[in-house]
């Protein structure tokens, strides 16, 4: 690509901004760097504010993981002299809560079935909430890394409008200085 500006500051050859657009050529060079600066931050918020999405809904799925895993705690607190919990499908809403919940995760779908006289094995219960535990730290992982990315963005939108406010400021001070025939 080539470009050319002319003895009044106005460029030629140059092609679109950062959207495909065809950018207005007849303004100064300063101009229109300012514009693809502002493109630039508009394209950083835009995916900030993606990933700021994407945090809230891991932040209710931790809040989920949190509930359940709660659930999960008092169910094993139960457990008798013989090192089983009473499991009454029924009446254990808590039990029935954390069942449900690891049907629709794929952690073990058989909760209700196979326990012995009605009785559910501490280790398997044991190895429920390890397994919650797990991915409630992986989902507090990924928060904590996209929190990072967002701040990434946030610096270079930052940066870009600096940008775009100095070409802006330097592009007012050669007119000014144009006015005054200096």
């Amino acid at each position: 690509m080539s470009m050319t500006v002319d003895n009044n500051g106005n460029i030629s050859g140059v092609g679109l901004n950062v959207n495909g657009e065809k950018l207005d050529t007849n303004q100064s060079i300063q101009f229109i760097f300012a514009q693809l600066q502002n493109e630039l931050a508009k394209a950083n918020k835009d995916k900030a504010l993606g990933i700021i999405n994407e945090i809230k809904d891991q932040q209710n799925q931790a809040k989920q993981y949190a509930e359940i895993l709660n659930y999960a705690r008092t169910t094993r607190a139960k457990t008798d002299s013989d090192g089983y919990v009473k499991i009454d499908s029924n009446s254990d809403g808590e039990w029935a809560k954390v069942a449900t919940w690891c049907r629709e995760n794929g952690i073990s779908k058989d909760l209700y079935d196979n326990w012995p006289n009605g009785k559910a094995g501490t280790t398997k219960l044991d190895n429920i909430i390890e397994i919650i535990k797990s991915k409630q730290e992986q989902c507090g992982s990924d928060i904590q890394q996209k929190m990072v990315f967002v701040q990434d963005y946030i610096g270079q939108y930052n940066a870009y409008q600096q940008g775009a406010s100095t070409a802006i400021s330097q592009a007012n001070q050669t007119l000014t200085s144009l006015a005054k025939g200096q």
